[in-house]
């Protein structure tokens, strides 16, 4: 009786077994995310000013959470565009090089942001009630390779159909 038993006990953990595994395979399978590839354009400023005038197409992240949303959502070899609200603001920047000490390839920063983007009357969302929109700014003499032009973005957003 003690061998029945005992055979039994094991037919019956095995039973419990095989069913239990694929399930935890399909779980690990539903969390494989697929990350963005292609172009992905962001707005690093606080969710209040991107709701308020945001270049139509692009995504609000916080400059905090910039390094955790990439790493999490944005294949490397993606198109980043950061930008902030105009030439005098340094957030784009500092996101920028987070991502490339993180690996990212391809990383551009728009540094006329918001404002320029709103003044060239290029598609934007939101009401665009903030006053920093109207303030009208200078290029710097010098870009880096790495800053696009309201120009250049706006053909890439074209090209990627943003």
């Amino acid at each position: 009786m003690k061998k029945n038993f005992s055979g039994v006990f094991f037919l019956l953990f095995s039973v419990l077994i095989v069913s239990i595994l694929p399930a935890c395979w399909q779980g690990e399978k539903k969390q494989i995310v697929k990350k963005q590839a292609g172009l992905v354009v962001i707005n690093v400023l606080d969710k209040a000013l991107y709701d308020d005038c945001h270049i139509k197409g692009s995504i609000q992240i916080d400059l905090e959470k910039v390094s955790g949303y990439a790493l999490k959502n944005i294949d490397k070899k993606a198109e980043i565009v950061l930008y902030c609200s105009n030439y005098m603001c340094s957030s784009s920047g500092f996101a920028r090089k987070k991502l490339v000490d993180l690996g990212f390839e391809n990383v551009y920063v728009y540094e006329g942001g918001t404002a320029q983007w709103y003044q060239l009357e290029y598609p934007i969302e939101g009401p665009a009630k903030s006053s920093y929109l109207k303030r009208k700014m200078k290029a710097p003499a010098h870009l880096d390779s790495y800053v696009l032009d309201a120009d250049e973005l706006k053909k890439k957003i074209k090209l990627n159909n943003l």
